[in-house]
């Protein structure tokens, strides 16, 4: 049986193939800041998990384990070769999120510039269309954010996400 490693503030999102009794489970670990790890853990014998690390992600500057994370995956995109996990992370000054594909490639954390988003409980997915994910999320800020066709005029904001390139999401 493996260890379930545990971690601060942890997500689990469900694979998108189906009939899987996989689960993701990501976090940043305890003992490096800086270090996401993603694990596929298997809960078809729910009385003895067994975990196997998938990816390591190390970026000091953007991945705390002191901020809450939300995981999803793209429910349109079913292919497990193709399938990304999408992982937010909230506060401050760390609201980054990142793309993680099956292939193990793990794009650069970003974020929008002066925008934060305060927490997961006020993150939800409100849609999906094929590789696009569509949220609504409370943000820090009602100024004009940079790369945006749009003031946001509210703390509220419209955010498009881009199940095949995490850098092209759009925030309105």
């Amino acid at each position: 049986m493996s260890i379930i490693p545990t971690f601060s503030n942890p997500c689990l999102a469900p694979f998108v193939t189906s009939g899987s009794s996989n689960v993701y489970l990501a976090g940043v670990s305890d003992a490096m800041d800086g270090r996401l790890e993603v694990y596929s853990v298997n809960v078809g014998n729910i009385a003895a998990p067994t975990a196997t690390l998938q990816v390591t992600n190390i970026n000091l500057a953007k991945w705390k384990n002191s901020a809450p994370k939300h995981c999803s995956n793209y429910p349109g995109d079913t292919s497990a070769a193709t399938a990304a996990l999408h992982i937010q992370q909230f506060g401050p000054n760390y609201s980054y999120d990142s793309n993680i594909y099956a292939t193990g490639v793990v794009e650069n954390p970003t974020g929008f510039l002066g925008v934060s988003w305060v927490s997961p409980k006020n993150y939800a997915i409100v849609g999906h269309a094929g590789p696009t994910g569509f949220v609504a999320a409370l943000t820090n800020s009602t100024a004009p954010v940079t790369n945006t066709s749009l003031p946001t005029n509210s703390l509220w904001a419209g955010v498009r996400l881009n199940g095949t390139d995490s850098l092209t999401g759009t925030m309105k």
